[in-house]
């Protein structure tokens, strides 16, 4: 999933994989505002079939915090 997401960011930021850390965050690294951040966010969940529950929006500041939490989504969702 990590590379997925990466992948994905790679394509919406016009950057290369060097420049994308599980530390970047998505306002200060990338220089993203909201409305950048949702636009990226579909691009994500529909790359990664995932729903983002919008009440988590404000916990996901860093790529990680992204992947981990789509990998928890998708974790509940194959033991539902």
């Amino acid at each position: 999933m990590q590379e997925k997401v990466i992948q994905v960011l790679m394509e919406y930021l016009g950057l290369e994989r060097e420049f994308i850390s599980l530390d970047s965050k998505f306002n200060e690294h990338f220089g993203m505002d909201s409305i950048d951040f949702k636009e990226m966010l579909v691009k994500v969940v529909t790359s990664t079939n995932t729903k983002i529950d919008p009440s988590k929006l404000g916990d996901i500041e860093t790529v990680y915090d992204l992947i981990e939490y789509i990998e928890e989504v998708h974790l509940q969702f194959d033991f539902d």
